[in-house]
């Protein structure tokens, strides 16, 4: 599934970049107007010693990715960002209100 998602390749990824990417109006608004659906980033296995990121609106109620070819990107990343590394901590999901 994460692979067919467009990826960005970026030296860092922030918490910063995330909660930007959620908080594009389009994005927003369908976050508002559904309960189920929330805002959610996916750590992927490493892939080549890169960190693996997807930014995804994610269906509660059904357990899937809400529209993912048009509310998910895949980054990939020399490394996490402090903030985001934290949010993780030892999850490989973490839910954005």
């Amino acid at each position: 599934m994460l692979a067919s998602l467009p990826c960005v390749t970026v030296e860092t990824l922030t918490l910063e970049t995330a909660v930007k990417f959620f908080k594009e109006e389009s994005r927003m608004s369908i976050l508002c107007g559904n309960a189920d659906l929330v805002a959610a980033a996916i750590r992927e296995e490493p892939s080549e010693g890169k960190a693996v990121v997807a930014l995804c609106i994610f269906d509660s109620a059904k357990e899937e990715l809400f529209e993912p070819e048009k509310h998910a990107v895949v980054y990939v990343a020399d490394k996490l960002g402090d903030d985001l590394a934290e949010q993780f901590g030892d999850k490989d999901m973490i839910l954005f209100k």
